[in-house]
């Protein structure tokens, strides 16, 4: 049996990088040949990189360290470079990854790996595409939609995004819903302080739009005892100091707390009563089911890929419209019992019923090694 080789730009950082370790241990499970090549790493996150491989030691891990991630956050000429000099060194590795590994297919999942296709096609090997976004941006260009369409399956984690893609390139595009972790969140004894505290779980990102929270939070600050906790890893630096700075203006730190990166994020769902997520795009909304799961009270923006997981409307929000958010807190925070539970067991059943971490990994595993 040929290896499989899988390229990512990153190995920790969000609910993306989570999916594909699902996928990986999966594979590890099962003790196929798997190779995974991260492109970049978080400095922040190394220790955690090298417990994991050792974790999978079955599975070969190449870390290249690039830095090619966060340099898409800088300028122009600083970014492409960086980009340049990492596809120049993901060649290299996988020239040899390829005739020592015997590696007969490679799934990526991002443009970087899309690009080198043609340099796999001409190594004998075939190429899965994997879109974890709503697939606008990859079919943006001819050239992208050429490199789709020579690419051996297509595979996205959403119905908008397959519908996207298949109407913009006319070829079939499979969707592997993704994997929800059972979870169980021990509601902890709050302090009887009266506060109504927020988780906001996602990495620190102009797409996750902290600021539209924020926003919010202003508009409740005279009225309303409240409190937001932000975790998730500094992605964009320049917008997090548009975050301070914001924060700073408007006199609201006291109501705003960024953790970073957590390990023990059930902690904070176990402290807070609602978790909101702003996002303007999506693949799956990972947090949300996540959230489902934990039996967590939840609105989110109205989007197309978060208000597909939604059987509430009332709890989606404008991702344009701080009012309309600010409005949703207190909705949720008056949210009566009856409502609240009903809510709830919706949500919880409907992640049971379409996201098993089991049937992705089965499903990854035929498409990659049994076909």
């Amino acid at each position: 049996m040929k290896e499989c080789l899988i390229i990512m730009p990153i190995l920790f950082r969000g609910g993306s990088e989570k999916q594909m370790r699902y996928v990986i241990e999966a594979i590890s499970e099962k003790d196929l040949p798997l190779t995974v090549l991260v492109e970049s790493s978080d400095k922040s996150m190394n220790n955690e990189e090298v417990a994991y491989a050792e974790k999978y030691s079955n599975v070969n891990f190449v870390f290249l360290r690039t830095g090619a991630v966060d340099a898409k956050y800088t300028n122009s000429v600083k970014k492409y470079w960086a980009k340049f000099l990492s596809l120049i060194k993901i060649l290299k590795t996988t020239r040899g990854l390829i005739k020592k590994n015997r590696i007969g297919i490679v799934m990526v999942t991002n443009l970087t790996g899309l690009v080198l296709l043609p340099w796999f096609k001409m190594h004998g090997c075939q190429v899965v595409y994997n879109e974890r976004n709503p697939g606008i941006k990859v079919c943006d260009s001819r050239w992208k939609r050429a490199l789709l369409k020579r690419c051996k399956k297509l595979v996205c984690n959403s119905k908008y995004a397959s519908e996207y893609m298949m109407k913009i390139l006319g070829r079939e595009v499979e969707v592997i819903n993704n994997g929800i972790q059972e979870i169980n969140v021990v509601p902890t004894l709050l302090e009887n302080d009266g506060i109504f505290r927020i988780i906001v779980p996602a990495r620190i990102s102009h797409v996750k739009n902290q600021k539209l929270i924020l926003e919010a939070i202003n508009i409740l600050k005279e009225t309303e005892k409240i409190k937001v906790i932000f975790a998730g890893v500094v992605e964009d630096e320049k917008y997090y100091e548009v975050l301070m700075e914001y924060c700073a203006k408007n006199k609201i730190e006291q109501f705003v707390d960024f953790v970073g990166f957590t390990n023990n994020i059930l902690e904070y769902y176990a402290k807070c009563d609602l978790l909101v997520l702003a996002s303007l795009e999506e693949g799956t909304p990972n947090v949300l089911l996540e959230a489902f799961m934990g039996r967590l009270k939840v609105i989110a923006s109205d989007i197309p890929m978060n208000a597909e997981c939604m059987h509430n409307k009332k709890m989606l929000f404008s991702p344009n419209d701080a009012a309309e958010l600010a409005q949703k807190i207190i909705m949720m925070k008056n949210l009566n019992k009856a409502e609240q539970e009903e809510f709830l067991v919706k949500n919880y059943n409907y992640v049971c019923e379409n996201y098993s971490i089991k049937c992705m990994g089965e499903r990854y595993i035929q498409m990659l090694y049994l076909q």
